[in-house]
């Protein structure tokens, strides 16, 4: 089979509804991951396009950007963001360990790669980048700060990153501990398929400790619509994201669901 990596899923004890990626690379030995069910369905992921959402503090964020950026879209899955982003005449470069559902292309170049080894073999070939994308990617990779510092290689001098992270000291998991319970959910803060989390201060010691210098932060809002999608369902009470999202600035540790944070390289000035 003329092909460098080949990716096999495989069920393993059918009733936990788990399954598991056997990776081969270049004859190496095999490696046997945990594959989430959000992560191996697209099903999982959604577009959240609402007041104080991560995704549009993502655009948000960009659009307070030069046009014309060249993005690498990191984890990109069925290219939601990245859709968003071309939509604004951006230059997008999709990135994911899986193939998008067909019908989903969303970017300008697509590579699949192995996020969690070597995740930027692939873009050996491709210019830099004036900005890289990471949302809600890194917690779920074993070692997200050696990936981290993979991508600053592929990025242009005075280049930007807009990283997302879920805030596992948000008030419904503080709650769920008082009760003594921390249970693994489909998705959200407690995805099954998260293998690291994040509280305010070790997210922004990872940056620190890659040479980040942190120019916005922000929390966004518990998901309401998603939780309610009929009372939210025509916008009508999209004022109570927005009031939300003051609120969680103001107790971003607490409240916030994840956190978004643009940074820069610490010797870096501008694009």
């Amino acid at each position: 089979m003329p092909v460098s990596v080949m990716e096999i899923i495989t069920e393993v004890k059918p009733e936990s509804n788990r399954r598991y990626r056997v990776t081969h690379s270049s004859g190496r030995s095999l490696r046997l991951n945990r594959v989430s069910q959000e992560s191996s369905s697209s099903s999982q992921y959604v577009y959240k396009d609402f007041s104080g959402s991560s995704h549009r503090l993502v655009l948000n964020a960009v659009r307070a950007m030069p046009p014309r950026l060249r993005i690498c879209d990191v984890g990109c899955g069925d290219g939601y963001l990245s859709r968003e982003l071309r939509s604004q005449a951006h230059y997008v470069v999709g990135l994911d360990s899986r193939p998008p559902t067909p019908g989903h292309e969303a970017w300008d170049r697509f590579y699949e790669s192995d996020l969690a080894a070597h995740p930027t073999r692939s873009l050996e070939g491709e210019p830099p980048f004036d900005l890289i994308l990471m949302a809600d990617i890194l917690e779920h990779l074993p070692e997200p700060e050696a990936t981290l510092r993979d991508f600053l290689r592929t990025l242009k001098p005075g280049g930007r990153l807009i990283i997302s992270v879920p805030n596992v000291a948000n008030l419904y998991v503080r709650l769920h501990l008082l009760t003594g319970r921390f249970e693994y959910q489909d998705r959200g803060i407690l995805d099954r398929g998260h293998l690291r989390f994040f509280t305010q201060a070790t997210f922004l010691r990872m940056l620190a400790a890659c040479g980040l210098q942190v120019e916005h932060f922000w929390g966004s809002v518990i998901p309401w619509p998603l939780i309610w999608p009929r009372f939210f369902a025509r916008n009508r009470f999209d004022w109570i994201n927005r009031l939300l999202y003051v609120l969680t600035q103001a107790w971003i540790n607490l409240l916030a669901y994840q956190f978004v944070a643009q940074v820069k390289l610490g010797n870096s000035e501008s694009f």
